[in-house]
């Protein structure tokens, strides 16, 4: 009897220890969430979810641009104006590719679109997670990050659509 009793007390004693060590990871790793950041963080999370879904719903055009026309917009003005295809033009046929599960077509429509929509579905689970911890999970400074996966999405995009002028021209 008494060797079960030590034994459930040592298995307790071994869950409140990585209850503990969690909880200083968490602490020591993760900045902790106000209450606004958490409203803004799951309104955001909603918006991603709304846009990943319409994109999941879409038809993705075999020209690799142009689906977006589905959702009743027109066609791209920039590239009706000047003939050379803007710096976002393919990236809705990209998400919808990526919410399809066709990587390779999502790369060849809009590759900076592919990456931004893989982002953002790794960002709507880390932010209900970090919602729910109340703590921006793995991220000491998210400002930094977010500021530079933001700069580094918008660069890589300018740099698609320098190569897609060189190779217009």
């Amino acid at each position: 009897m008494m060797i079960e009793s030590d034994s459930k007390y040592q298995e307790r004693a071994k869950l409140r220890l990585h209850a503990r060590e969690a909880r200083v990871y968490r602490e020591t790793y993760s900045a902790p969430m106000t209450k606004m950041e958490r409203y803004v963080f799951g309104i955001i999370s909603c918006c991603l979810m709304i846009m990943l879904g319409i994109a999941w719903f879409l038809e993705p055009a075999k020209s690799g641009i142009g689906t977006h026309q589905q959702l009743g917009l027109p066609p791209c003005t920039f590239f009706w104006v000047t003939g050379i295809p803007c710096p976002s033009c393919g990236m809705t046929t990209s998400f919808s590719h990526v919410m399809h599960g066709n990587l390779v077509s999502a790369l060849r429509s809009n590759w900076p679109g592919a990456l931004t929509a893989y982002c953002c579905l790794v960002y709507v689970p880390w932010s209900i997670v970090s919602i729910h911890s109340r703590v921006f999970y793995g991220l000491n400074r998210p400002e930094q990050f977010f500021l530079s996966l933001a700069l580094s999405i918008l660069f890589l995009t300018f740099l698609h659509w320098c190569f897609l002028i060189l190779r217009w021209y």
